[in-house]
């Protein structure tokens, strides 16, 4: 494409889920109040197992930062979102977009892993509690949750940076995302975590093994 024919982008149009004011209203409610109480819930589990020394676990730190990644993740995308069902027609900025598009694929990335982290030590826990304690201790989950955020961080950078040496000269509207690689891998891997601690706990011939692999 020539540089006379091209257009520098400075602003995105968000397209909402309805044009109907009504819809819009009750969108908003409902949403609100997902977003109000998913912030809740995360802040009160990140608390919670800062406070009780009984949470200080791997289970919980795995947990408190998943917690941490949602909690982060929605406060990313739902004010836009509320904006988008209070006014007509809504834009979005070009360092906005990348700035809104790079912390989604950060906090996204992050749970996602964090997700895949905690369905391995269950599987560890399950299928080898022997090693349980040796490899998944206090001090060695630290490592883990440090990793899901670096390969969150690295994944949006790589992602982000690609996505911005597109052209937009065509069409600025953005309809969606979608999902690469690293969150299919993760996706894989929590999947047939739970089909090794599945298939472990059907070997168990006992009620009562059964009932404490199921609770662990």
């Amino acid at each position: 494409m020539s540089e006379d024919n091209h257009t520098v982008v400075k602003e995105f149009i968000l397209v909402g889920f309805t044009e109907s004011l009504m819809l819009k209203r009750i969108l908003f409610v409902l949403f609100l109040g997902i977003n109000l109480t998913t912030l809740l819930g995360n802040l009160g589990m990140m608390g919670l197992v800062r406070v009780e020394p009984q949470l200080h676990s791997p289970l919980y730190v795995f947990l408190s930062n998943l917690s941490f990644a949602d909690a982060c993740y929605s406060l990313t995308i739902s004010p836009k979102m509320l904006v988008k069902f209070l006014v007509e027609k809504e834009t979005i900025s070009f360092s906005g977009f990348a700035t809104e598009l790079c912390s989604f694929i950060i906090f996204t990335t992050t749970g996602i892993l964090q997700l895949a982290v905690m369905a391995y030590d269950h599987d560890i826990a399950i299928c080898n509690p022997l090693l349980n304690p040796v490899m998944v201790s206090r001090k060695t989950c630290f490592l883990p949750v440090a990793d899901s955020f670096l390969g969150g961080s690295l994944c949006s950078l790589i992602h982000t940076n690609f996505i911005f040496q597109l052209s937009f000269c065509h069409s600025n509207i953005i309809h969606h995302y979608v999902w690469s690689l690293e969150l299919v891998v993760s996706l894989l891997t929590i999947f047939f975590s739970y089909l090794l601690i599945l298939v472990t706990i059907l070997r168990i011939h006992s009620a009562e093994g059964r009932h404490k692999a199921l609770s662990t």
